[in-house]
């Protein structure tokens, strides 16, 4: 397919010009804290006619005039810790393609910054207060994925509103990454399209093929992560060398190839670590607040036991009080029974005098009307008889 019309020369010329303005221009984000590393995959895909065939492969085209393509990609700016690595203009679409070997949630924004600075340097000439309507090319966002942690689909879809804090079905400002899983087994029909991508594809399965088998050689020598990966590296390289396997390049940029990806994987490596280190201690805050939240536990239910023990030492203290108040009732109605069977008592003797009958006889009716034992009765009456 072909467009070299008048129009379109003069419309490249015009976004040549203000890609010149971009890289004076000051980013409109914050550097990260660590140098740019040039990539393989942006290596690659910096050429124009690799990178017309990728896009050809995206979106069904076939356009075989690279110089239809104006490179975009910002040199030198960092993202958000992270280069893009590639985006250019193709007849008014601007397309922005980055490679990730992990899954990260954050693309969306890093890829709006980075649109922002961008639009930003095609329309530095122009008036953004005008009447006038700027023409912007329309954006599209492609992620590829080629990293160890599984991602299941051959497409995921990443949002800016994904990460809004009040969700919204009709979000004002919106962004939309495609991320294509170019794993092995994953996407086949995009990469036998592109040729470039597959074999980029090819050479780092067989890095991480050599890296495994090199880590099983030196289980019982340990050899230094950074020499194990060099050799590593060296020997996929050599293979695919011999397999024709992006053989051309890796040829030309041999030491170059190396180095980046020995960049790539040390990074890799290092990102690994960070992610266990900050699992483990995920770990530990979880354990230790599991913990917290055992001892807070029993702390409640042994101040619920106490609770509890309080409670039934009152109710032992009341039950005593009562029973203390009961015996004192007990005590008085006893004495009070006490001396109604005294005067009773003594109205009988008192009766049986005046009628004349001797002590024995009174004693003996003392004994049967009151359930006296003898002895009792004996007292009782000697008693009377006494105090009249």
């Amino acid at each position: 397919m072909k467009r070299n019309t008048k129009k379109t020369r003069k419309s490249r010329r015009k976004q040549a010009q203000a890609m010149k303005h971009i890289m004076q221009q000051p980013s409109l984000t914050p550097p990260a804290n660590r140098l740019y590393k040039d990539r393989l995959f942006h290596m690659l895909f910096s050429d124009k006619a690799a990178l017309l065939s990728l896009y050809n492969a995206l979106n069904g085209t076939d356009y075989d005039n690279p110089e239809d393509l104006t490179i975009t990609t910002l040199e030198n700016a960092i993202y958000m810790g992270m280069h893009n690595d590639v985006s250019c203009i193709l007849f008014s679409e601007i397309n922005l393609y980055e490679q990730q070997a992990s899954l990260c949630p954050n693309i969306a924004f890093r890829s709006l910054l980075y649109i922002a600075d961008t639009l930003r340097g095609l329309t530095v000439d122009n008036d953004i207060y005008s009447s006038t309507i700027i023409p912007l090319p329309t954006p599209h966002f492609v992620t590829f994925y080629n990293g160890v942690d599984p991602m299941k689909e051959d497409e995921m879809v990443l949002n800016l509103s994904d990460a809004y804090e009040v969700p919204t079905d009709q979000p004002e400002l919106e962004l939309t990454v495609r991320v294509l899983n170019i794993n092995p087994g994953y996407n086949e029909v995009l990469l036998e399209s592109c040729a470039i991508l597959k074999q980029y594809m090819q050479f780092v399965t067989k890095v991480r093929e050599c890296i495994d088998i090199l880590t099983a050689k030196t289980s019982d020598t340990p050899l230094p992560y950074m020499d194990r990966l060099r050799v590593a590296i060296s020997e996929a390289v050599d293979y695919c060398i011999t397999q024709g396997i992006l053989d051309d390049f890796l040829k030309k940029h041999r030491s170059e190839v190396i180095a980046v990806t020995l960049y790539e994987y040390s990074e890799e490596e290092h990102r690994r670590i960070q992610e266990r280190d900050k699992t483990a201690l995920k770990e530990q805050l979880a354990e230790a607040q599991s913990s917290l939240k055992q001892s807070e536990s029993k702390l409640a239910e042994t101040e619920t036991n106490l609770k509890q023990s309080e409670s039934k030492l009152a109710e032992a203290e009341t039950n005593l009080k009562q029973s203390e108040s009961k015996l004192a009732e007990a005590e008085t109605n006893l004495k009070q029974s006490e001396s109604k069977l005294t005067q009773a008592i003594q109205n009988t003797i008192a009766m049986l005098q005046s009628m004349d009958y001797d002590d024995s006889f009174i004693r003996s009716k003392l004994c049967e009307i009151y359930q006296l034992s003898e002895a009792d009765a004996m007292e009782r009456l000697r008693k009377y008889n006494f105090y009249i």
